[in-house]
């Protein structure tokens, strides 16, 4: 996914800049960690961009798609690291202390 980032480095810097805002919004509802990539995705999709010839295919099987999804998963994977990948256990969320993010977990007793 780093190699779309790369080639599309005009693109990956936009949508870069949406992405604090949108995490923002997704955070205050409470919205999953594991899923925020797919509903940023959809924040994007339907305020912020515009795809033009449209098929009837699922968006997810075109591929303008991969290349947003590969855009938007490296700003989580870069931001939130292997707390990205855990759906359940111990993690309970993720703190802010001076822009670094932190992985809140408490062990049961």
């Amino acid at each position: 996914m780093r190699k779309i980032v790369e080639s599309n480095p005009q693109m990956a810097a936009a949508i870069g800049d949406l992405l604090p805002d949108i995490e923002k919004i997704l955070n205050a509802s409470g919205q999953p960690l594991s899923s925020r990539i797919t509903a940023a995705i959809a924040i994007l999709l339907k305020h912020f961009i515009k795809v033009t010839g449209a098929t009837a295919e699922p968006p997810y099987e075109q591929k303008w798609y991969a290349v947003l999804f590969a855009i938007v998963s490296d700003w989580y994977e870069t931001r939130y690291g292997a707390a990205l990948r855990e759906k359940i256990g111990t993690l309970l969320g993720v703190v802010e202390i001076h822009n670094i993010p932190f992985k809140v977990t408490i062990e049961p007793m």
